[in-house]
């Protein structure tokens, strides 16, 4: 646990990391019981994927006509990872120098093979769901999500058949818990949060305050960020500027 907590502390990571966590009922993250897994060399390249769904519609003798674009679909990132065994490019950094060593050591790379698919693929024992994932890389690289697919290919063997050499090409689909949405929901509506608003008939500075300040005391905000020569009368159809406030406890 304080090896997935010193991980998770730092987003400057040198080596890409994937961490294990498991989404509680309430929707907080928390460490898995599986262990994060370190790349033993950084991915030369990292594709990026960001997709709509198009669905044509048809006339009423059956052509096709035009598309129309339908739900956005979640975007994802494909890395391929390289492991070695045979210490022929020894990995750099402390992290992949000691991976590199003890896959030399226990004389194959089936070992990190099989901890990347209990990082990334076993379920939770108590949800049956499988690890929500995060990965980290430097400072580019912070993504939320699941293992959407994994090809390995072995691309050398020792005399005993096991691999010595293979790579993993994985594509991470990406997904935010209940909690983020709900963050990014009420960030919008907070009311340290700029926000635009387009007068309606009956609107006065007054409610207009009290409903997204909770307090019509704050319509003087309002009117001085508008320049509101008569702020007691607006015009329908008047786009206001609604500055974030600095509330005081009484």
């Amino acid at each position: 646990m304080a090896l997935v907590s010193a991980l998770n502390s730092n987003k400057a990571l040198a080596k890409l990391t994937i961490i294990p966590f498991k989404i509680t009922a309430s929707g907080n993250l928390r460490p898995a019981s599986g262990l994060p897994f370190v790349a033993m060399y950084n991915p030369s390249s990292l594709s990026s994927s960001h997709s709509r769904e198009l669905v044509a519609k048809y006339t009423s003798d059956g052509l096709e006509g035009k598309m129309e674009p339908k739900n956005m679909i979640n975007d994802s990132i494909s890395v391929e990872l390289f492991l070695d065994a045979t210490g022929a490019s020894p990995a750099g950094g402390f992290i992949g120098a000691a991976l590199s060593k003890t896959s030399q050591l226990i004389k194959g790379v089936d070992a990190l093979i099989a901890l990347f698919f209990s990082t990334c693929q076993n379920p939770v024992s108590d949800t049956h769901e499988p690890n929500f994932l995060r990965l980290i890389w430097g400072a580019g690289l912070f993504f939320e999500g699941y293992l959407e697919s994994a090809t390995v290919t072995y691309n050398l063997f020792g005399r005993d058949g096991r691999p010595i050499r293979a790579t993993i090409k994985a594509t991470f689909r990406h997904a935010a818990t209940d909690n983020a949405l709900a963050k990014i929901k009420n960030f919008f509506s907070s009311p340290d949060v700029t926000k635009e608003y387009i007068v309606k008939a009956g609107d006065t500075i007054y409610n207009i305050a009290n409903r997204f300040y909770e307090d019509e005391s704050f319509y003087l905000q309002i009117a001085e960020t508008n320049d509101l020569k008569n702020y007691r009368r607006l015009v329908p159809g008047t786009k206001l500027i609604l500055p974030p406030v600095q509330k005081t406890d009484a």
